[in-house]
């Protein structure tokens, strides 16, 4: 792996050491973990007292109350829970833009979301989209340490899920960061992503030159996964005709997140790494600062 990717995924790890994920964890399966949710369930903090019913277990009786009223009540503690998050990582060629900083953008909110996992008792498991959907090597530690990464492939994130047999961790929040910047239908991939989760967060992050292409004249553009080149001649309203189609497709992917209950932000890669400016996950209380 390049070792300025490296050096973006401990600068990412440092700064998420101030956060933590804030998620809501209703929607956890209760048990035996180490996180309380909000549900009843079996852990030793008290939550609230509530009548009897018949089918209650006897020894959640409260007789103290009992004595007092004469009224048969029963003891309701939390659940606990062991919350797990998989992050899904584009490696497809279109994260690697020549001039862009999505590549290393991407790496650093991986590490910096790892991070503020595990300040909050996550159990994390990283993956990269490529010809498949592969885990990152040593993606379950130390982001310092993760390896084996690198933007090239040529399938997008949806064509490396469509052959995938596995392996999320049970019933864990997924994040996905990309730019989202393939074909097809999006409610088909959230479907698929979002099987058997607790919940899907997805992460746009684009480049400048996604959002705003400055080039005015004669210019080859190559698409950076298939190779495909393409001699253009780009005036205003060409560039204008790309912001619009650009727009329809966010449009597109913010109509099917909201239909499959997923939240989606999107954001830019230069600016995330200039000021690591993380707001907009603050803003919906995806973290907190610890």
């Amino acid at each position: 792996m390049r070792n300025e990717y490296r050096q973006y995924l401990r600068t990412g790890a440092a700064r998420g050491a101030g956060f933590a994920l804030a998620l809501q964890y209703g929607n956890f399966n209760g048990g035996s973990g180490f996180r309380l949710g909000r549900r009843c369930g079996s852990s030793l903090e008290f939550m609230e007292h509530r009548d009897y019913a018949p089918g209650d277990d006897l020894r959640r009786l409260d007789w103290n109350v009992y004595a007092r009223t004469e009224r048969l009540t029963v003891k309701l503690y939390r659940e606990e829970i062991n919350p797990r998050l998989d992050l899904i990582v584009d490696g497809s060629a279109s994260m690697a833009l020549p001039g862009s900083a999505k590549a290393e953008a991407v790496l650093g909110l991986a590490a910096f979301l790892a991070a503020a996992a595990a300040n909050a008792g996550y159990t994390v498991q990283s993956w990269q989209s490529r010809d498949q959907l592969e885990p990152v090597h040593n993606g379950s530690g130390d982001p310092g340490r993760w390896d084996h990464l690198t933007f090239d492939a040529a399938s997008s994130p949806a064509e490396a899920l469509s052959g995938f047999r596995g392996g999320f961790l049970h019933q864990g929040v997924r994040i996905v960061l990309s730019d989202l910047l393939w074909n097809g239908l999006p409610a088909h991939f959230l479907g698929k992503i979002g099987a058997g989760s607790a919940g899907v967060i997805v992460i746009q992050l684009l480049a400048a030159a996604d959002l705003n292409p400055g080039v005015i004249g004669n210019v080859r553009l190559t698409d950076s996964e298939t190779g495909v080149a393409e001699e253009l001649f780009l005036d205003a309203p060409a560039v204008e005709r790309y912001r619009s189609a650009l727009a329809r497709h966010r449009q597109q992917w913010s109509n099917a997140c909201r239909e499959a209950g997923v939240m989606m932000i999107t954001m830019t890669a230069e600016e995330l790494l200039a000021q690591w400016d993380v707001q907009p996950l603050l803003a919906r209380e995806i973290i907190r600062a610890i």
